[in-house]
């Protein structure tokens, strides 16, 4: 769990590549990132959420 940018941020699955490791991590806001590298890393990849309404839930 991570929550330093307001996001409660848990991973959902990981794997290796070549690169390193990858980790997909989802909040309850309906947002997901991509980890890459080691942990605590920056994320290589953020993606914004909508709710039912259309409104954004994430930056």
């Amino acid at each position: 769990m991570n929550q330093h940018d307001g996001h409660d941020w848990h991973t959902r699955s990981h794997h290796h590549t070549s690169e390193g490791l990858v980790r997909y991590q989802a909040c309850r806001c309906g947002a997901w990132r991509v980890l890459r590298g080691p942990i605590g890393g920056p994320p290589a990849a953020t993606v914004v959420a909508r709710n039912r309404a259309g409104r954004r839930t994430a930056r």
